[in-house]
């Protein structure tokens, strides 16, 4: 029976694609663009790319956080406000509060069953720990590992070992990784053989060079596997 439960924040616990929309309505709203579903359809593949160059190694987070918005914007508008458009979309993701459906039951179940409860994300720090407190779900963390704090990110082996030197007693074979990414979650869980359970709600097919343990498509099909 597992123990060490890892999760992936966003697209897991966090309705991030709610959170983000919200976020980038705001935004645009800001900035005095219309049309701001159309434009929000365009920066999401460009959001996704960007955070697959960093997976990658490509681009840094702070590089990433810096040129975002001041690139997607300037095809649409040559006045964008000279304060941070991204601590500004940021702040809005705070405040809007999204949970996958789900989040909190589980929690507490996991909780009174004496289960080892860590988040382990990509995001940003200061971003995701305001989403935890806002959301009244930082209660339930053991322990938080968000990769500015550990100077490595998901998929990369060492941000997983530098979280398990960080746990007291430790058991790699009683510990799992959930998550919504292959190329994050499930591929960096593969590479230290921690057990994967991919939260996979539309029902996509993975390819064969992942290893997953556990497929679902609700945070409700946990308690089968958990508890």
């Amino acid at each position: 029976m597992y123990h060490h439960i890892f999760f992936d924040l966003d697209d897991t616990l966090f309705d991030f694609k709610k959170s983000q929309r919200f976020a980038f309505k705001a935004l645009t709203e800001k900035i005095g663009l219309t049309d701001s579903d159309r434009l929000f359809h365009r920066f999401e593949k460009y959001n996704h790319a960007l955070w697959k160059q960093l997976e990658q190694g490509l681009i840094t987070k702070d590089v990433l956080l810096a040129q975002r918005f001041p690139n997607f914007f300037k095809d649409y508008t040559d006045h964008l406000p000279a304060d941070n458009l991204d601590d500004f979309f940021r702040s809005q993701l705070a405040v809007s509060g999204d949970l996958i459906e789900g989040s909190i039951s589980l929690l507490e179940k996991l909780k009174a069953a004496d289960k080892k409860i860590y988040a382990a994300s990509n995001g940003v720090y200061l971003t995701q720990m305001e989403r935890l407190e806002k959301t009244g779900l930082l209660p339930f963390f053991d322990k938080i590992f968000i990769s500015e704090q550990l100077g490595v990110g998901k998929p990369n082996s060492n941000f997983f070992l530098r979280c398990f030197d960080e746990i007291k007693d430790f058991d790699l074979k009683r510990a799992i990784m959930i998550g919504d990414s292959l190329t994050s979650d499930i591929q960096g869980a593969n590479s230290v053989q921690l057990a994967t359970c991919w939260m996979n709600p539309s029902q996509l097919i993975a390819p064969d060079n992942y290893k997953i343990n556990y497929e679902i498509q609700q945070l409700s099909d946990l308690e089968n596997i958990l508890l």
